[in-house]
């Protein structure tokens, strides 16, 4: 299957749009989930690619994690973050009746739950998510060894 992005992903796009630095990249760039989630769909390697229950995997150069993204029938189901100590999954429900959702789960513990839509406030959930972020790698920077001297 070649997933195709339908529109309903704009508002989840958006709500991965916050900002956070990796202390683990050389570069020191500002990076978003939004970024990460497109470059793991243009750039991982597919799993299973004649179902429609795709994953697609990625290791970004700048930390150490796996970046999943999961596609169900066309649709973008969760972008999971996985490292050797953590893992987190940012889930995008779509509900019946056009409902919207960003769930987050750390180690399958919910710890945000979020309408996506234009009702919400997207730079306050941009600016959450960005924070979460920037945990998640700043932990994966921490459980690396130090390198020698």
């Amino acid at each position: 299957m070649s997933a195709r992005i339908s529109v309903n992903h704009a508002y989840f796009h958006d709500a991965l749009s916050g900002e956070f630095y990796a202390p683990t990249d050389p570069q020191s760039s500002i990076h978003t989930l939004g970024h990460l989630l497109m470059t793991t769909y243009e750039r991982g390697r597919v799993t299973d690619p004649n179902s429609h229950n795709e994953f697609r995997i990625y290791q970004p150069p700048w930390a150490p994690i796996d970046s999943a993204l999961h596609i169900s029938h066309w649709d973008i189901h969760c972008l999971t973050l996985a490292s050797s100590e953590r893992q987190m999954e940012f889930i995008h429900t779509l509900e019946g009746g056009g409902g919207r959702s960003l769930r987050v789960t750390d180690n399958a513990n919910t710890i945000l739950e979020e309408p996506l839509g234009l009702r919400n406030s997207s730079g306050r959930l941009r600016f959450l998510v960005g924070q979460i972020a920037q945990d998640f790698f700043s932990s994966v920077a921490a459980a690396q060894p130090p390198h020698p001297q």
